[in-house]
């Protein structure tokens, strides 16, 4: 006799919605954590800017956009101090991401894969420590909005979905109007996507306009410029740093990026290499969007984190990218997404 399990429907989403906690709730705590950009989201709740211009240099591509406060701002309205604020629209960005990528790829690869992968992707490295040890709120949001992103361009492709567009637009000039120097590769990313997944014109033209409308929004803004804040060259990460646990030390020049967290985490890894295994082996073969979505995450998850590596340099210098980034390892916050999608897609390609 054959024993028969039941399992819920929605059992990845609740699982991720209960589990999501281990990545939001030490913003619970009351005041504000020590990190390395200091109280500067704090001090810009409440001086509305294009651009942020407290305790920093205002710069149209490496600042934070005054869309990075509408929701500590939003949140300071119904009486919330500044630094609760701050801490709340953290929180926001942990939802909306996680959620984000279990929508984006519940309707391919099912809900225990999509469950798994939205709570893998709130618990990378990447994610926590852009909130917890750089404390940057405009990193943090591009983090929450480009799940939602895909998602919507996803959701319009396959059912032409209005919402869906509508999701994509608005995140897109909100990418746009928080962080410009990331959506500038956000942007290329999805358009990327656009072609080799989704194979949908409208989709293309979709993420296009809406980009085109983030950047004509910040036409006022060009002449607001600063000097970059770091070297950028100085900032190229190390093989060892995505690997590197707490007694590992290697002597580097990197300054206080050496403890800085660049893992790619265990789970995220181990899982990404397994499922590629399970991938390359499996017949009969995924249908082929999941064959397309899955090339697309692991190339593009690959070429993203190389383009943090030193020798990528000349790269950077020669088509003058690095003008848009304060790091070049702020790449890895477009790769969190796609490292996401190829480990969360084990369980989907382990089933017979």
């Amino acid at each position: 006799m054959r024993l028969r399990i039941s399992v819920p429907a929605q059992l990845g989403l609740f699982a991720l919605l209960l589990l999501s906690i281990f990545a939001w709730a030490p913003a619970l705590v009351p005041g504000y954590w020590e990190a390395l950009e200091g109280f500067v989201p704090v001090f810009n709740v409440s001086q509305p800017a294009p651009f942020a211009a407290v305790a920093t240099a205002p710069d149209i591509w490496r600042s934070a956009g005054g869309a990075t406060f509408l929701l500590p701002r939003a949140f300071v309205l119904i009486g919330f101090e500044p630094s609760a604020a701050v801490r709340g629209a953290y929180i926001v960005a942990f939802l909306l991401g996680s959620c984000g990528i279990y929508a984006w790829l519940r309707p391919r690869l099912g809900d225990l894969a999509a469950g798994m992968a939205g709570l893998i992707y709130i618990l990378l490295p990447i994610f926590l420590a852009t909130v917890y040890v750089r404390g940057s709120l405009a990193d943090a949001l591009v983090l929450g909005f480009l799940p939602l992103t895909f998602a919507g361009l996803a959701a319009y492709e396959r059912q032409r979905s209005l919402v869906g567009a509508a999701v994509a637009v608005l995140t897109i000039v909100w990418i746009w109007r928080t962080q410009a120097g990331l959506a500038v590769f956000a942007t290329l990313l999805l358009l990327i996507y656009a072609l080799a997944v989704e194979r949908n014109w409208v989709t293309l033209l979709i993420a296009g306009v809406a980009a085109a409308a983030g950047i004509v929004s910040l036409i006022s803004d060009f002449n607001i410029v600063a000097p970059a804040p770091t070297n950028f060259y100085d900032q190229f990460v190390y093989l060892h740093q995505l690997f590197a646990v707490d007694w590992f030390t290697a002597p580097s020049d990197a300054g206080w990026q050496d403890t800085y967290p660049f893992q790619l985490g265990f789970a995220a890894f181990a899982f990404s290499v397994i499922a590629l295994w399970i991938w390359w082996r499996r017949r009969p073969r995924p249908l082929p969007e999941v064959e397309r979505l899955l090339a697309f995450a692991w190339i593009g998850a690959i070429i993203l984190v190389l383009l943090t590596f030193g020798f990528s340099e000349p790269l950077w210098r020669v088509t003058g990218a690095g003008r848009l980034l304060t790091y070049p390892w702020q790449l890895m916050i477009l790769a969190a997404p796609l490292i996401a999608v190829t480990a969360g897609a084990l369980p989907a390609l382990a089933r017979a």
